[in-house]
Parts: structure tokens; sequence; C-alpha cells
């Protein structure tokens, strides 16, 4: 009988853990949580913007910075020449990897040029890199976050 109590007890347990992990109740750095809440708002913001631009048939660049981390995105609309920033107000921090700090999106054939991969950071020096945002030549966009 004890023996019993003994593996609902521990199986109970483990149950809990994997739950808990499972559905994030676990955040290893408040640090971390407030920059993958930024990212998330940061990947909402710019599939506003994808959504805007393809309904009013608008080309626009995403300024990406290659060489330090910040933490600001920028879109420059062609047809109006207005600029819309995203501001993580210091929760996260991007920076991109390729060749080009220009990503160019057109309506027509709903595609970038060239795709970029932002490296989302959680401080301007040093942090842990907390996932990524990406941004294919196809036109998807998608938010990989790390646990």
């Amino acid at each position: 009988m004890v023996e019993l109590l003994i593996s609902l007890l521990l199986a109970s347990f483990f149950l809990g853990v994997f739950v808990l992990r499972m559905y994030g109740g676990f955040t290893a750095d408040p640090e971390d949580a407030r920059c993958k809440e930024a990212a998330l708002e940061a990947c909402d913001w710019f599939r506003g913007v994808l959504i805007r631009a393809k309904e009013g048939r608008e080309p626009f660049s995403l300024k990406v910075t290659l060489s330090s981390r910040s933490q600001t995105l920028r879109v420059v609309w062609f047809k109006t020449n207005r600029w819309e920033t995203f501001d993580a107000g210091g929760r996260a921090f991007f920076i991109g990897s390729g060749y080009a700090d220009l990503i160019t999106y057109y309506p027509n054939w709903h595609t970038f040029s060239p795709g970029v991969s932002l490296g989302i950071y959680s401080s301007l020096k040093g942090g842990r890199l907390v996932g990524n945002l990406v941004i294919t030549p196809l036109g998807a966009v998608r938010l990989d976050l790390w646990r």
C-alpha cells in the first residue's frame, strides 16, 4: 500500500512538472519573460504592417541593423515616404543576420527581398538569445522563442 502511494506521489509530481513546463509555468528569468513579451508584440506589429501593405498594395522596406543590437524596428512606406517604428522600450533588442540592411516587400507577389532572420536578445550588451523573428522571401513571418 505504501509503495502504491509513493508511486502515485512520484507520478503526480512528474506530471505536474511536465504540465508546468508545457504551459510556461517556469520562467527562468523575468528579463527573458519581458523580452519574449516584446518579441510577441514586435511580431504582431510586423504582421499588421504586412496585412496593411498587402491590402493597400503598397511596398515597404524594413530597416535592419546588422552590426549592433537595436530596440527598434523601422518600416518606410514607398508611396507616402512615411516611417513607422516599433519600439521595444528596452525589453528586447534585435539584430539581423544576412547581408542586406533593407528588406523590401513587394505586394504584387507577396514576397520579400531578401529574407532575414532577426535575433532577439534580452539586453543590449551580453544577454541571452531568446528567439528569432524569421521573415522568409516567400512572405512568411514566424517567431521562434526558446524556453
